[in-house]
């Protein structure tokens, strides 16, 4: 079974948002009763500066769809 979570970041800072965080480790506790995997999904310009606090908050694997056309985002 998995779950997939959806990352974003504040485009200005390029560091995380703290749902992010938060959903990662909600997704974990419920994943764990399960032996599931947490996937997260971002889609932007680059990836967070601070993006291995992810794995510490439970998350197993990240997809990654980056392109600069997607600074936007």
């Amino acid at each position: 079974m998995k779950t997939a979570v959806f990352v974003e970041k504040n485009p200005l800072t390029n560091r995380l948002r703290d749902v992010s965080m938060e959903l990662a480790w909600k997704a974990h506790s419920l994943m764990n009763e399960h032996k599931g995997e947490v996937v997260g999904l971002f889609v932007g310009d680059r990836l967070p500066e601070d993006t291995e606090k992810l794995f510490q908050y439970g998350m197993d694997r990240l997809v990654q769809f980056t392109n600069p056309k997607l600074g936007h985002l």
